[in-house]
């Protein structure tokens, strides 16, 4: 065999175990990021379906809150919209806006309950992380029936999540155009892929953390800071008999910057591992090519600040009672002002020393003459 063959018959072999990994790899790739449940549209309540969801709702030990209270909440509100009815653009500034939906479901095919909602806002420009938790029993105005209902009753309404959408834009004045479902099972399975996930636990929520764990061999001991199982923080994250679910918005803010963090700075076969976990489990209405870039961004976001937010915010919110349901109250406009400020005070800022170093003298004179 002359040395010509020899030299091709290696370099053959060297690019044919170059390419079967890679190939492997991308295979893989798309098995994983085309096991998601991709929606556009989904089941629809009726009028009836809806109003037995809302007597469903209802404690019988509960007193409604008088006529007046509720038509000046109402009033109040509409007030706020009426004069508020454009959303903040958020592409201008690069920020990426996705709505987070955790839910009991174990199949999307049935009604489905949000039980915990978070505004995940991604800046690539400014390279933050903003995570903004929307208590689920707010009164909302829901706009496709144009009547007051809790938030997270959007979601049970439509379980294509579209009208949660409009609804948060709607009330909130934000634009989230993409969001992401995924069940408790996946969540507790993604938390033992990753080795547990640390976080302080309070020693006074032991008990009541391990009386939603049903296997006592998961039990806590102890607070403190600890690493939590999959069953273990998922009675964390779910836990609210010991407070109310301004607490538990608080832990479960907590809990996923915590798993942000440790999944940012994670080698490539965890991120992909949990992906294999995660993406069967998911409903959204990102494509394909979108999840992807996301994917391959979240390379980059381990430096990444993160901070967090819970709407309403305290000292803004106030218990109402409407038919034995209870319903959180709020400021709408002192929230959606601390919503804007929080998701693109920063952006903002940055965008306006931008255009000022890009300003002559002469057109800063200009401007100043003018003002």
């Amino acid at each position: 065999m002359n040395r010509k063959r020899i030299i091709s018959i290696v370099g053959f072999g060297v690019l044919l175990a170059v390419m079967i990994p890679a190939m492997m790899l991308v295979n893989r790739f798309v098995n994983i990021f085309s096991s998601y449940q991709y929606v556009t549209s989904g089941q629809v309540m009726s009028e009836a379906e809806r109003e037995e969801y809302r007597q469903s709702e209802a404690d019988q030990t509960l007193s409604d809150s008088s006529a007046e209270d509720l038509m000046a909440a109402d009033n109040q509100f509409n007030e706020f919209l009426q004069q508020n009815s454009e959303l903040l653009k958020c592409d201008e500034y690069g920020i990426t806006n996705i709505l987070l939906v955790g839910c009991d479901a174990e199949s999307y095919d049935g009604y489905i309950r949000s039980d915990s909602m978070m505004v995940l806002s991604i800046n690539k420009t400014q390279k933050t992380v903003k995570i903004v938790s929307l208590m689920r029993d707010m009164r909302v105005f829901i706009p496709r029936y144009d009547y007051y209902d809790k938030l997270n009753a959007a979601m049970a309404y439509d379980n294509s999540c579209q009208l949660l959408l409009e609804t948060i834009e709607y009330n909130f004045k934000i634009p989230i155009d993409k969001f992401v479902i995924i069940n408790y099972a996946a969540f507790s399975e993604i938390v033992d892929l990753m080795g547990g996930i640390g976080i302080s636990v309070d020693p006074d929520h032991v008990n009541a953390i391990n009386k939603s764990i049903s296997n006592p061999a998961n039990y806590l001991t102890r607070g403190g800071y600890q690493t939590l199982n999959g069953m273990q923080s998922l009675a964390f994250c779910r836990m609210r008999m010991v407070d109310s679910d301004v607490g538990r918005t608080q832990r479960q803010r907590d809990f996923l910057t915590a798993m942000i963090r440790k999944l940012l700075k994670s080698g490539p076969e965890t991120m992909i591992s949990a992906a294999e976990v995660t993406m069967p489990n998911v409903m959204t209405n990102m494509t394909f090519g979108e999840i992807v870039s996301l994917v391959t961004d979240s390379a980059g976001m381990s430096l990444y600040d993160i901070s967090q937010l819970r709407i309403p915010a305290d000292g803004t919110w106030y218990d109402l009672v409407e038919n034995q349901i209870m319903y959180i109250g709020f400021n709408a406009k002192k929230n959606v002002r601390l919503l804007h400020e929080f998701l693109y005070a920063d952006a903002e800022e940055a965008a306006a020393l931008a255009s000022s170093a890009n300003t002559s003298p002469s057109d800063s004179e200009a401007a100043a003459a003018n003002e």
